[in-house]
């Protein structure tokens, strides 16, 4: 039997994996409520082929990431000239060779019923999407009535924060001067 043990400072290393799964056991993955614009997913204003992800915080599987100063641009591949399609503003996580967060558009395939992509999962690579972003047959520019907010979906992104709910829990206060001694 082994028992582990961590943030004694005695010394002993830690490694970024360990302070990650801390983070991701206690905050979640998803956006921060109350931070600057909470990473909204804005159209750019002219309206062009790319969006803009708001200032705000977030958490990805234990890392965090902020959008600090000015809001960060996403490009938007090109519009198919017959199909429509769905992309999707994601935040990455890639704790492999690239050991970083991106900000990014996941592009959907054409489809007269288009669906948005799938969003990849894996120990390596772990993605949150922010928005989805309908790319219509040929147009130039992406408008706000194109964007769908995904943040406050649990399945997709969700809102980090404590993630455990004591609201089950009942507090029951003891009187020590009750409790016999012996």
């Amino acid at each position: 039997m082994t028992l582990i043990y961590r943030f004694f400072a005695n010394g002993t290393y830690y490694t970024q994996p360990d302070f990650a799964k801390l983070m991701s056991d206690s905050m979640g993955d998803g956006y921060v409520k109350g931070v600057q614009n909470e990473l909204a997913v804005s159209a750019t204003d002219p309206t062009t082929m790319s969006v803009t992800v708001g200032l705000g915080r977030g958490y990805i599987q234990g890392y965090s990431f902020d959008v600090v100063d000015t809001e960060y641009p996403v490009a938007i591949s090109a519009a198919d000239s017959n199909n429509p399609r769905i992309d999707r503003i994601i935040a990455r996580v890639s704790v492999t060779a690239e050991m970083n967060i991106s900000l990014l558009a996941l592009s959907g395939v054409p489809s007269a019923t288009p669906s948005a992509p799938e969003l990849t999962r894996t120990s390596e690579t772990y993605d949150i999407s922010l928005a989805q972003v309908y790319v219509g047959a040929g147009v130039t520019s992406i408008t706000t009535d194109n964007i769908t907010d995904e943040r406050d979906n649990l399945l997709v992104c969700g809102v980090a924060g404590a993630k455990h709910n004591f609201t089950n829990s009942v507090y029951v206060p003891v009187d020590v001067s009750l409790i016999a001694s012996g």
